[in-house]
């Protein structure tokens, strides 16, 4: 299963749906091929703006930005409240929810099944109310979702973009019977569900990682094999040093020239780092631009964009103003560059350049004690880096599974 999958497969589907070529028996026998509007009716919410929207009101209620920013598939818990229901729209358990404007077209290839009923539904939100004996709630989101090109296709707009009714009403796609889309709607959840623990956990772990990294890096609390007998956990020590970066790094002089985009490849014999979010933005077969890194490691800094990241391999640079930097003393880069991470450094302007980074101070412990807190950070890093290639994973699964399960291509 690849990404690529992923983009050509539904727009095929959508395209045979469409033009109406497609039919029951080039996917599974016993689907109907149906378009929306035999299938359900049409309501708009009404009324509801940001400021009459408070914890502390009575009646729960959707705003239509939380569909694109709280809610996914499926709606079990609201978490908005409000008192001006007079005019408002309330929803019933197995409607769909729709945003019907945004600035992109791409924001509204979204889809929310409701769960409870009593919903306050407010303005700029279209409620599809499917037959409950025909089509289920929980079914049509995913189905929306998942053939997001036909959506684009039914979206009107320039500058803002919107989705009607009566375009909705278009929207084809083919529909097994009540049982089975139960059981398809399940199976999604269950990944649903997987994607949402695993997103708590990464998330958690974060915030672990955070509180250790203040702690450990300021000196306010030490590991136990460093602590003075008298020391406690809250002092910062006296072998802790107050220094400035340019005091402790150099940049790395005579690097070569930065690989050009037309040069960096998928794949290759050394990866390319650039001063973007990506520690890797490809690769080069091209050795002449290639840096040896030294055994204790190099730090690299995105020159105006604050990007700073620890390398311990082999790298080529891919655009200009990566600032790479050495050692001018034996010292634990790796514990540097979390050290510059846990500073607070303004996005602007002179903030962004290596000479604020160069005047930036740290507190800098002995070389054991580095590598010791080093060692502890990077071991977290890497468990949230393992859960993070588990999430990717199991989103990987689940396109896999909406792919095969509603186009009828596997059976439950």
């Amino acid at each position: 299963m690849t990404l690529g999958v992923e983009s050509r497969e539904p727009f095929e589907t959508d395209q045979q749906l469409i033009k109406g070529k497609a039919s029951p028996s080039a996917f599974s026998s016993g689907w109907k091929l149906s378009s929306l509007d035999k299938l359900a009716i049409f309501l708009k919410g009404f009324g509801i703006p940001k400021s009459d929207i408070d914890p502390s009101q009575e009646h729960p209620c959707v705003h239509y930005g939380e569909l694109f920013t709280t809610y996914g598939v499926s709606i079990s818990k609201v978490v908005s409240r409000t008192n001006a229901i007079n005019a408002a729209i309330l929803a019933q358990p197995n409607d769909v929810l729709m945003p019907t404007s945004d600035v992109t077209p791409t924001g509204l290839a979204t889809a929310s099944a409701i769960e409870d009923s009593g919903i306050a539904i407010g303005g700029d939100v279209l409620i599809i109310r499917p037959n409950s004996n025909l089509l289920l709630g929980a079914f049509l989101a995913n189905v929306i979702r998942f053939h997001r090109k036909q959506i684009l296709s039914l979206v009107t707009g320039s500058t803002v973009y919107h989705i009607y009714a009566s375009e909705m009403k278009k929207f084809v796609f083919l529909l097994p019977s009540v049982e089975e889309q139960q059981a398809i709607a399940q199976v999604l959840s269950d990944s649903d569900l997987l994607l949402e623990s695993l997103d708590k956990l990464i998330t958690k772990k974060r915030y672990i990682k955070q509180g250790v990294s203040q702690q450990l890096l300021t000196g306010r609390m030490r590991l136990q094999r460093f602590r003075g007998e008298e020391a406690g956990l809250n002092v910062i020590q006296d072998d802790w040093q107050l220094v400035a970066i340019k005091d402790i790094l150099r940049r790395v002089k005579g690097l070569p020239k930065s690989v050009s985009s037309s040069e960096i490849l998928q794949f290759g014999s050394v990866p390319v780092v650039d001063q973007g979010k990506s520690l890797i933005a490809g690769y080069t077969n091209n050795t002449d631009f290639e840096v040896d890194c030294p055994p204790e490691g190099l730090l690299v800094f995105g020159d105006h964009t604050r990007v700073i990241k620890y390398i311990d391999f082999n790298f080529a640079t891919g655009a200009d103003g990566t600032q790479v930097l050495e050692a001018r003393m034996p010292l634990n880069i790796r514990f540097v560059t979390y050290a510059i991470q846990n500073q607070e450094i303004p996005n602007t302007g002179y903030n962004r350049h290596y000479k604020y980074l160069a005047e930036l101070e740290i507190l800098l412990p002995g070389l054991e004690e580095q590598n010791a807190i080093a060692e502890v950070l990077s071991t977290l890093d890497a468990e949230i880096d393992t859960l993070v290639k588990q999430k990717d994973k199991t989103s990987l699964i689940k396109i896999g599974l909406m792919q095969d399960l509603l186009t009828g291509k596997v059976r439950l």
